[in-house]
This record gives C-alpha cells, sequence and structure tokens, in this order.
C-alpha cells in the first residue's frame, strides 16, 4: 500500500469512527422490549456509512492506493440500500421524487390494513374493520418517533413487494428483513477489515448497551391517526399527512432518540441531524408551500456544500497554510461556522420542525383516538 496523503488518512478515520458508532447504536437495542423498533428507526445510520463507504472504496484511486471492498450487500439488495439510505433525503429523493414517496406510502397505509385483517374469514375481518389497528405508533415520552407506516421503507421494501402481501404473511416480511440485515452485518465485518488493514481498528461486537430511555407503543385505526394528526393542514389529503408524519419522526428520532443513543461527539449524529434538517424543510416546502419558516441560521441549514460534506466521505478540501488537518477546520473551512454552532443551528430547526408538526401528534393528544382493540402501553 502506498503512502497514504493527509486527506485519505482523515477520510479513512472518518469512516471507521463513523462505523463505530454506527454498530454500537444497533447493539444499545439488545435486549431491550421494543429493541426491534429502535433498530428499525436508527438502522438508516448504519445505511449510510455502508452505502457511502462503498462509494468511497468504489472510486478506482481508492480501489488501487487502498483496497476494495465486496459488493455482495449491493449486489442483492442495491434498491433496499438507496431506499433506505433516502429517507434521510424524504421527498427530496431524485430517484422516484415527491408524487412516488406519497404514492408508496399510500400503498403501505393500504396494505397494512390487509396485513392486519383476519387471514381467513371475511366475515371477521368485515366486522373488525371499524376497531382494528393497522398503525403501531412509538412515543419517547410524549415525543412521536415512528410507526408501522414510517418504518416500513427504513426496512427497504419496494412497492412490488408491499404491493404482492395478503394477510397473515408477516413471514414474508420478517425473512427479507432477516436477509438484509445479516448481509449488512457482513459488509461492516469486511469494511472493518479494510479499515484494520489501513491501521484503523473497529470492535464490531461492542457489549450490549442498555436504552438510557423508556419507548412505549399504543395501536391506531390508521385513517382516525391520521385525521387527528391532520387538523392542523385541512387542505392535505390524508397520503400527504402520513408522509408529514414521516417527517415528524424523523425529526423526533434526530432529536430525542438518537442523541441518547450515541456519543455528543459523535460525527455520523451530526451527520444524521444535519441531513434530516436540510431535508426535513424540503419536504415541508413542497408539501405545504404556505408554511412560514423562521430563518433559522439559513446560512449554515441550507449550504449546499455542508450537505455534501455531511453525506459523503471523500472531502474534496486540501489543508489550507498553517492549518491542522482535522475534521474541525474542514467544517469551519466549509460552512464558515464552527462545529458548535453547526449543531446549535441544527437542533434549533429540529426543534422547530418537532413542535410545528407534533402539536396534535404526541402521545397525550392521540390517546383520545386510540383503537380500541391493540397493545397500549
Amino acid at each position: 500500500m502506498s503512502t497514504l496523503s493527509d486527506a485519505e488518512c482523515l477520510e479513512l478515520a472518518l469512516i471507521a469512527k463513523d462505523l463505530q458508532d454506527g454498530v454500537h447504536l444497533l447493539h444499545a437495542n439488545h435486549g431491550q422490549e421494543y429493541g426491534g423498533i429502535t433498530a428499525m428507526l436508527t438502522s438508516s445510520a448504519l445505511v449510510l456509512v455502508a452505502e457511502e463507504a462503498l462509494n468511497y472504496f468504489g472510486q478506482k484511486k481508492q480501489q488501487e492506493r487502498i483496497g476494495a471492498i465486496d459488493r455482495a450487500l449491493f449486489d442483492r439488495f442495491a434498491h433496499s440500500v438507496t431506499k433506505v439510505r433516502s429517507r434521510l433525503k424524504l421527498l427530496d429523493d431524485t430517484d422516484k421524487g415527491a408524487e412516488r414517496l406519497i404514492a408508496f406510502l399510500a400503498l403501505i397505509r393500504q396494505q397494512s390494513r390487509v396485513l392486519f385483517s383476519h387471514p381467513t374469514s371475511r366475515i371477521v375481518q368485515w366486522l373488525s374493520g371499524p376497531y382494528r389497528p393497522d398503525l403501531g405508533a412509538f412515543f419517547v415520552d410524549e415525543h412521536l418517533v415512528g410507526t408501522t407506516h414510517s418504518v416500513l421503507p427504513m426496512l427497504g421494501f419496494d412497492p412490488g413487494t408491499l404491493a404482492g402481501i395478503e394477510s397473515g404473511t408477516f413471514r414474508n416480511l420478517n425473512e427479507f428483513s432477516f436477509r438484509f440485515a445479516q448481509r449488512l452485518g457482513t459488509f461492516c465485518r469486511e469494511l472493518g477489515d479494510v479499515l484494520a488493514a489501513c491501521g484503523y481498528v473497529t470492535d464490531l461486537a461492542p457489549e450490549p448497551q442498555a436504552l438510557p430511555l423508556v419507548i412505549t407503543c399504543n395501536d391506531f385505526v390508521g385513517d382516525r391517526f391520521y385525521r387527528a394528526i391532520g387538523k392542523d393542514w385541512p387542505a392535505l389529503p390524508l397520503d400527504s399527512v402520513a408522509t408529514l408524519v414521516q417527517c415528524l419522526a424523523h425529526a423526533n428520532t434526530a432529536l430525542h432518540l438518537l442523541p441518547v443513543m450515541m456519543p455528543q461527539e459523535s460525527l455520523l449524529l451530526l451527520r444524521i441531524q444535519y441531513l434530516t434538517a436540510y431535508h426535513g424543510m424540503s419536504t415541508l416546502r413542497k408539501l405545504v408551500p404556505a408554511l412560514t419558516v423562521p430563518d433559522l441560521d439559513e446560512l449554515i441549514l441550507s449550504n449546499r456544500k455542508l450537505r455534501n460534506m455531511m453525506a459523503h466521505y471523500e472531502l474534496r478540501i486540501a489543508p489550507g497554510d498553517g492549518q491542522e488537518y482535522d475534521i474541525d477546520h474542514v467544517v469551519q473551512y466549509v460552512a464558515n461556522a464552527s462545529r458548535a454552532e453547526i449543531a446549535s443551528a441544527v437542533r434549533d430547526r429540529l426543534t422547530w420542525m418537532s413542535t410545528t408538526l407534533g402539536a396534535h401528534a404526541n402521545k397525550a393528544s392521540l390517546c383520545r383516538v386510540r383503537a380500541l382493540l391493540g397493545e397500549h402501553s
């Protein structure tokens, strides 16, 4: 291996640290009552690391000088990886666009009713329909951090897969998710091996950590759930309200869930928070053009170069004369702001999104429209 440049050393160190934080994030869910749903809500962090690491090592100059990574994950689950990663972009998903995402969430709502219907009796389906929950919602304190509808895109299911499901076929979805997660784990091990050969060692089998918060669950009839939240947006159809709920869940996850599961100095945490704030605002402006958005450090939160740095690993910036080449100096150069100033601006934007979208989406407000059947904690 030829000598690494200062830029390459920093880039590899960033990948290794993000990989470490992403793996620790998943292990923090181990053994928790809702560990599975927490893993689903936070899986996009590790998928972001996987896709961007592959992009980094996929460049010819990196492959020849540093090493290559096996593509088995992407040969089998390329679409799923792209879609899970693109959930961070919400409606700013150039592969499908805003209309297709709204249509996808409409399909999820429809098929969720199919999944939870009685598998054999149409009479039972008809009698239980008005009371049968088809949506589970998860909360940290009063904050909605996810729903079963918003989570399904995070698992990599495409519209074709969901369109073909029938009542009682959870096994098929579980098998797909298991194979996807297993292949993602194999990829992380292979990435760790390449990084170790470059001198950047990661611990991919950390001790499970207790989740330092309580997640609760309530079940709902989906249409009643969306109508209750949509009272603030009377002009929006329920399918668009479902997309706003996805945006709210991402904002609350980034604001209230991830910070207590990851080190405060984690760059991966800041990446997720920044991308959520950046693309979340694109979502809101497209869905609710009349929405008045306060000017919260707009120069930081709309900085395209900073967004690209948060989304990718190749920095493409040479160290300045007389400056130490580290991530804090790179961030300062790109954003003309310190890491602390960026983190503060991002928290302010996420807090505004959470408050604006969550007026009637908190646990207390939604308690009145819970399904008569189902789980409530």
